[in-house]
């Protein structure tokens, strides 16, 4: 649209100047009525710019506004015509045989008047033009400056000169071809040239229409496979909220893009022991979900043969060194609730401290000692100092959750941090799992004012019942 408002500009620049000359050389004419019209059009429609005009209008616009010029053309020449019919009868009424010779200089200047006056659009004799010349360079420059198609082009044409000569042709009687042959020709090339634009404009569409396309579905087609890669990260999940050997285990997990980089997950590793893990990948993402993946099935296969965390971790740091490009790491947390021992034996490997609730007391106790994350180094459980074990009895809970949580930031780009996490705990200490882990979600979505997080954030909370 500013090449719109520009060149109504330039136009209305072109008019007025067209105007004074009009008016300073024939005085008031039909031009000079006619430019004036057009340029208190055109100084309105700048003024009314935002309101009027916009894409959708104007081309309807453009059409509307030489219709009307092609009715007034045409009521004027008709008008003129018919006053000039009438002289010449008067004319003709009067004549004496002594005044013949005078009558027929009359008659010429007559006759030339009439030209003058009628609503011949293009000539190739005198200046009866000269009047709307300004009109048709204005029709000119339309057609090549708005962007009209095809079939707009030939009808706005057709509505421009066919009425015009057929009225001055069969009403006027000015039947001479080489009226028209100038401006037609003229108007032809235009026409022409609007044509080659517009085709132009059309092959250039279709072409970024194609680019488009094949940018649009291979982003659908990758945002659908993104989908289908977060459904099934997420089926490989446990619930939510589980029960299992009188240990209740509450977890939420929400990714930061369509698939994250946190896990967790609990199993029933017999009639007396429970195993939570928890890890986080670093980074997030597809490669993030894809060692997760692999991290997942890894977990299920030796639980099979051992629940040591220190055993289990050596594995899979074996299995992350040699199957990613080592510039991923991933730290985890990996935890045997001992229900006939009252203990809890957890290794953390790199991971945010976790933190044991006491069910007597309500007291916090952040659990910090751990070792180096998997994937770091080649071996890196030989310090078994590095083990934890706690005593866990009837009313102990257990908070593990990822850096998504500490980490979260408001607009500011001030984080949530451990301090807040602590406070909220130690307000939330007797609440349910299920209590707890709505709630931080809850106070941590409030200090980021719901703004989006470019990490995943995961929390679980075990409470034992009894």
């Amino acid at each position: 649209m500013k090449m719109l408002r520009g060149m109504m500009i330039g136009v209305a620049i072109f008019f007025s100047i067209s105007f004074f000359v009009t008016l300073a050389d024939n005085g008031i004419t039909i031009g000079a009525g006619i430019l004036l019209t057009d340029l208190v059009i055109l100084v309105g429609g700048l003024i009314l710019y935002r309101k009027i005009f916009n894409i959708n209008n104007v081309n309807k616009f453009v059409q509307y506004f030489f219709i009307l010029h092609v009715v007034v053309l045409i009521g004027i020449g008709i008008s003129n015509g018919n006053v000039t019919n009438n002289k010449k009868v008067k004319t003709k009424k009067s004549k004496t045989t002594s005044e013949q010779t005078a009558t027929d200089t009359s008659r010429k200047v007559e006759n030339d008047s009439s030209s003058s006056r009628n609503i011949r659009i293009g000539t190739t004799e005198g200046n009866s033009n000269s009047d709307i010349s300004p009109f048709i360079f204005f029709f000119c420059v339309a057609l090549v400056v708005f962007r009209l198609t095809r079939a707009e082009i030939f009808r706005l044409s057709a509505i421009f000169f066919l009425p015009p000569i057929l009225v001055d042709i069969f009403i006027l009687g000015n039947d001479y071809a080489g009226n028209y042959i100038g401006t037609s020709v003229t108007v032809a090339l235009f026409v022409g040239l609007a044509i080659f634009i517009e085709y132009r404009r059309k092959n250039k569409f279709f072409k970024e229409y194609d680019v488009m396309y094949k940018k649009n579905y291979d982003n659908i087609r990758m945002k659908k496979e993104l989908e289908y890669a977060q459904a099934l990260q997420l089926s490989m999940l446990p619930e939510k909220s589980a029960v299992i050997n009188d240990v209740e285990i509450s977890a939420i997990s929400i990714p930061a893009t369509e698939v994250g980089g946190d896990y967790y997950d609990y199993f029933k590793l017999s009639e007396e022991k429970i195993g939570v893990f928890i890890c986080d990948v670093s980074g997030h993402g597809v490669a993030s979900a894809l060692l997760l993946s692999g991290i997942r099935s890894c977990m299920h296969l030796i639980l099979e043969e051992t629940d040591d965390p220190k055993v289990i971790f050596t594995k899979l740091n074996r299995v992350i060194r040699k199957t990613q490009n080592r510039k991923m790491f991933v730290t985890a947390i990996f935890a045997v609730i001992d229900l006939k021992e009252n203990r809890c034996t957890l290794y953390n490997a790199g991971h945010l401290p976790p933190y044991k609730i006491s069910g007597e007391t309500n007291e916090i106790y952040k659990l910090k000692k751990h070792g180096l994350t998997l994937g770091a180094a080649d071996n890196i459980y030989a310090d078994e100092s590095k083990e934890v074990v706690i005593d866990f009895k009837r009313r102990d809970k257990l908070i593990l959750y990822t850096d998504g949580v500490n980490e979260a930031q408001n607009e500011k780009r001030d984080e949530y941090g451990i301090d807040k996490i602590e406070e909220f705990l130690n307000s939330n200490s007797d609440k349910s799992t299920t209590h707890i882990i709505d709630e931080l979600v809850a106070d941590v979505n409030k200090f980021t004012q719901n703004k989006i997080q470019s990490d995943d954030l995961t929390i679980i909370a075990i409470e034992r019942k009894n």
